[in-house]
């Protein structure tokens, strides 16, 4: 429930209690991001914007931001996303723009294109092509022969 709703219904929840909300929310979806995405690629380096970076030397590094857009999520607009971007030996690869509030997931691989289709409920890790497009197998490893995208 948005905090605003507790607002129009008599309950006015105080700004220092939003904003530590907000953290918690904030923590609590990076570290869920993070520990799916290093299970399926333990390899990859993470720059995060809770709990910083590991592994920032590896060939394949994801860039995330759960709550971009952390004013408008706090003052119940909708320009608020969840931002991912895997960087690959230094170049930018794969990004992936989720915003629930429109249903939309807008994604884009380096020298492919860019796409927009419907947030699906329940559909996160069930579909790899971003990571086959960019050439990552199974755990991210480069499969044999795939080209690095641009």
């Amino acid at each position: 429930m948005f905090w605003s709703q507790y607002a129009e219904a008599g309950h006015p929840v105080p700004l220092s209690d939003q904003l530590k909300q907000l953290v918690e929310l904030h923590k609590a979806a990076e570290q869920a991001i993070i520990e799916t995405l290093l299970g399926a690629y333990p390899g990859h380096g993470i720059l995060g914007e809770e709990f910083g970076s590991e592994r920032l030397d590896a060939e394949c590094v994801w860039v995330l931001d759960p709550i971009d857009g952390t004013l408008n999520y706090v003052a119940t607009h909708r320009d608020w996303a969840i931002s991912l971007a895997l960087v690959d030996d230094g170049a930018p690869t794969v990004a992936v723009l989720a915003d629930p509030v429109a249903g939309r997931l807008y994604t884009a691989i380096r020298g492919r294109g860019a796409w927009v289709q419907p947030l699906l409920a329940g559909a996160a890790g069930t579909d790899d092509r971003a990571a086959r497009a960019a050439g990552l197998g199974r755990h991210g490893r480069r499969r044999h022969g795939a080209a690095r995208a641009g």
